[in-house]
């Protein structure tokens, strides 16, 4: 499942920037993107919580995919039954 990371620094603070980043994301979800948003504190000094946090989400992405047509999304960390 391949992914790709962004940098977004303090200059995206102001608001025509911030209106287009939220433009951009919506685009990219449309798409069929999951996007996951991280500081650089969960990045550097939490590690293992950020690789955690992806993934479950990977884990609920595959799960979603591999649902039979109709069968509702019945929502939480995958590997719940």
């Amino acid at each position: 499942m391949p992914g790709r990371a962004t940098r977004n620094g303090d200059h995206h603070r102001d608001r025509d920037t911030f209106r287009k980043d939220i433009a951009r994301i919506r685009r990219i979800e449309q798409a069929g993107w999951l996007v996951l948003r991280f500081t650089a504190d969960d990045v550097f000094r939490t590690p293992a919580d950020t690789a955690r946090t992806i993934a479950a989400a990977r884990r609920r992405r595959t799960a979603l995919s591999q649902r039979r047509p109709g069968e509702p999304d019945r929502g939480g960390d995958a590997r719940r039954s």
